[in-house]
């Protein structure tokens, strides 16, 4: 994703729940470094990617895995930013 500006033009934001809660946005990212891992505080991460069309560059790459106890949940449906299990 495109750096710089703040990420004013290219990002992607999280938001522990299922809507996107300025709130509870954990991160703001952009550019080229690779995050510190995020950990939702439930069993709901939120994510907004935004991008404009000055520059192509690849997006991102998102990787997760469950963590703790959870009761067999699973990744079904991508619905607008939000996945549910």
């Amino acid at each position: 994703m495109e750096g710089g500006n703040k990420c004013k033009y290219d990002y992607l934001e999280v938001s522990n729940g299922e809507t996107r809660d300025s709130a509870n946005q954990v991160a703001k990212l952009c550019g080229t470094e690779l995050p510190k891992p995020i950990t939702s505080s439930g069993p709901y991460l939120f994510l907004k990617f935004r991008s404009d069309s000055s520059m192509a560059f690849k997006g991102f790459k998102l990787r997760f895995s469950k963590t703790g106890l959870l009761c067999g949940s699973k990744v079904v449906q991508f619905d607008g930013g939000l996945w549910r299990a």
